[in-house]
């Protein structure tokens, strides 16, 4: 706010920041509004307003899947730590988290560029996002084929660099270290799925060489399992990709509730959310 787009040099009460370029303008945005960050009831008013949008796009998803039990839906109100996320704490997952269901919903519709434009919007609030985009690999790489597929990573690229535009000119090595950091450690006192184990544990390069192995090892079995088998097995489909680059490499239907199965399986390892 002002005028520093070296993000090496921004910083704030709670540190670096950490975060891609849609994060930034959202919080710029919601400063406006809230004079200053001091009008903070508005701030809740605005976060409640998005938590139920976030609770009528995830009821849409699973209504267009039909594979979901309608008792399902009772259990996202009835969550604690949803009303702390959002209304509480006022997290910038939240804003990821809408974004990236309608990305899921738009897709499941059949709306490929605006589902390809708000998983990158997404990317943009918060780079944990990027654990959805194996899934969404395997769905455009089955619809569409490899050339496609290629051409959709494309495009995610470059409006990735138009949310970054300002910074990506001031220091573009600066911003890609600070917002895609993929080495950087979690203070073990914001952990909540890993309580259980020691600090000592949580901060050990073992443990997180450990749950990557686990997390891609998890990834690799639906993809080779569950993901291709009504299309003949995973091998089949890279092999029909390899052949026919300009046509689709699956043989089944992507279903709505296909993509949404897929979406679910991998984002499990996210531990805000």
């Amino acid at each position: 706010m002002k005028g520093q787009h070296d993000y090496s040099k921004i910083s704030g009460p709670t540190g670096p920041l950490v975060y891609p370029a849609g994060h930034v303008w959202i919080h710029h945005l919601l400063y406006e509004l809230t004079d200053g960050g001091k009008n903070m009831e508005l701030a809740q008013h605005i976060y409640g307003v998005l938590y139920i949008a976030t609770l009528v796009t995830t009821c849409a998803i699973y209504r267009k899947a039909r594979g979901v039990p309608n008792w399902v839906l009772l259990l996202l109100p009835l969550s604690k730590r949803l009303h702390s996320i959002f209304v509480l704490r006022l997290f910038n997952d939240c804003w990821a988290v809408l974004l990236t269901q309608l990305a899921i919903l738009t897709a499941q519709y059949g709306f490929d560029d605006a589902s390809g434009l708000l998983f990158s919007a997404a990317v943009s609030v918060k780079m944990n996002v990027l654990l959805y985009l194996p899934a969404l690999l395997v769905i455009w790489f089955k619809q569409k084929g490899p050339s496609a597929t290629f051409v959709r990573m494309l495009k995610i690229a470059a409006t990735q660099v138009v949310f970054a535009l300002a910074f990506l000119k001031e220091n573009p090595w600066a911003y890609a270290r600070g917002a895609f950091n993929l080495g950087r450690v979690f203070l073990y006192k914001w952990t909540v799925n890993w309580r259980f184990v020691d600090e000592d544990t949580f901060l050990s390069p073992q443990w997180a060489l450990g749950l990557l192995a686990g997390h891609l090892t998890v990834l690799c079995a639906f993809a080779w399992f569950r993901w291709c088998q009504r299309d003949g097995g995973a091998w089949n489909v890279l092999v029909r990709g390899w052949r026919f680059p300009v046509l689709p490499a699956g043989m089944a239907v992507v279903t709505p509730d296909c993509m949404f199965a897929s979406a679910l399986t991998t984002f499990c390892a996210d531990e805000p959310t």
